[in-house]
């Protein structure tokens, strides 16, 4: 089970498509007002972008929880992944609202907030190749 309020998903895998097109056929008057989708990975990682932001430049020193506390005055926090590539000399993070409302914020007007006097840089993850390079 993911996501909160209105946007909460249930995942149900099938044996095969036999048995989903059975389920699916079947009238449940408990669940009238649920819709049922086929499971599409792809489509649900554009739905996450859409809420999430890449924050790069962070150095070691900031931890997860510095991040966390930075960011959750412009939102409720889904999840937060701090990760470093290879030979990197800096952190990455991906922060993920539980709406797109605070994304708008750095798509209008800010691109980099402080934190312990580093610049970080946030990047919204719905913007295409073309607009993260520009």
């Amino acid at each position: 089970m993911s996501g909160s309020g209105d946007l909460k998903r249930l995942v149900i895998h099938f044996n095969s498509t036999t048995e989903r097109n059975a389920c699916l056929s079947l009238q449940h008057d408990d669940l009238a007002d649920l819709k049922f989708f086929l499971h599409n990975l792809q489509q649900l990682r554009i739905d996450e972008d859409l809420w999430a932001i890449q924050v790069t430049d962070i150095p070691f020193f900031i931890k997860k929880d510095d991040i966390i506390a930075l960011f959750k005055k412009y939102g409720n926090i889904q999840s937060c992944c701090l990760h470093t590539r290879a030979n990197a000399k800096v952190q990455q993070a991906r922060i993920v609202y539980d709406d797109a409302s605070p994304i708008q914020r750095f798509v209008d007007k800010q691109w980099a907030i402080y934190c312990y006097s580093t610049c970080l840089r946030i990047t919204p993850c719905s913007l295409s190749l073309d607009q993260k390079k520009s």
